[in-house]
């Protein structure tokens, strides 16, 4: 929220609180939605809220499901023309899209229903969606992306009464692919309309005016992956070997640097040159 160049585009979206549609959201709202109570008020919106804990090393930490973060993002070479390139047409197209796609993608949530020792689920269509766009990643590079974090959180009516209570996510967990094409598709739509030159290649919006070899110069992750899988080992895809994987980068991943648009910018010119 620090970011000028950001902040017009944080909302909060969804059929949970649709007074706050479309609003700019502080970080405590965020913070109170996390906590199953309501972002304005901060009034506790659930009966009941699971305080379990788990021993994880030496440390207690919680065992509660806050919520979950699903991200959204585009090729490079939208983030370049977007971020590098300084377009507000392609950069707004791209909000707009990921904003329509997170509002689809809301609408899969469910509540889990424990009677007579049955589980079922039941849709509800009600959830509260933080969306959080970022314009770079943790090496430094263009990365055009956001973050819909939707707290364990949903309504139904019951007895002609409003009544809240704990979500259950695996449809929209099923849906995150789906909610990915959608938003490239409507990004394909929208740039068509207004005249860009655009290729949808298997599912994936591209700005065929962007140089590839540009997008490779600014994609170190993807980079070192190549060098990685060029090193004539075959990679594993079972769960143990995933598992294996992501445990190696969360502990070797770079921490996240928050800088604003402006500073990034102008280290993206001085390493591919300004002309």
């Amino acid at each position: 929220l620090a970011d000028p160049a950001m902040r017009p585009h944080v909302a909060c979206l969804g059929d949970l609180f649709p007074r706050r549609r479309g609003q700019n959201v502080a970080p405590e709202q965020l913070t109170r939605a996390l906590a199953a109570c309501h972002p304005t008020n901060g009034k506790l919106l659930r009966k009941r809220v699971n305080k379990g804990v788990l021993q994880e090393g030496d440390s207690l930490v919680s065992n509660v499901c806050f919520g979950f973060d699903i991200p959204l993002a585009f090729d490079k070479s939208v983030t370049i023309a977007a971020l590098v390139f300084k377009d507000p047409v392609v950069l707004n197209a791209a909000m707009d899209a990921m904003g329509q796609s997170a509002g689809w993608l809301g609408k899969k949530m469910d509540r889990r229903l424990r009677r007579g020792g049955q589980n079922a689920t039941q849709a509800t269509g009600k959830s509260s969606i933080f969306f959080i766009p970022e314009k770079a990643g943790r090496d430094g590079q263009p990365h055009l992306h956001a973050h819909l974090v939707i707290p364990n959180l949903t309504s139904f009516e019951e007895d002609g009464r409003k009544r809240h209570c704990a979500a259950h996510f695996r449809r929209i967990a099923r849906s995150a692919m789906e909610a990915q094409q959608r938003a490239n598709r409507q990004l394909s739509r929208t740039l068509k309309k207004a005249g860009y030159a655009v290729e949808l290649v298997d599912g994936v919006c591209r700005l065929p005016s962007v140089p590839r070899t540009l997008c490779a110069e600014l994609s170190p992750v993807s980079a070192r992956l190549k060098l990685e899988n060029e090193s004539g080992h075959r990679r594993r895809s079972t769960k143990a070997a995933v598992r294996f994987r992501e445990n190696r980068y969360l502990k070797t991943r770079p921490a996240k640097v928050l800088q604003p648009l402006a500073h990034w910018q102008t280290s993206w010119e001085q390493s591919i040159g300004a002309d």
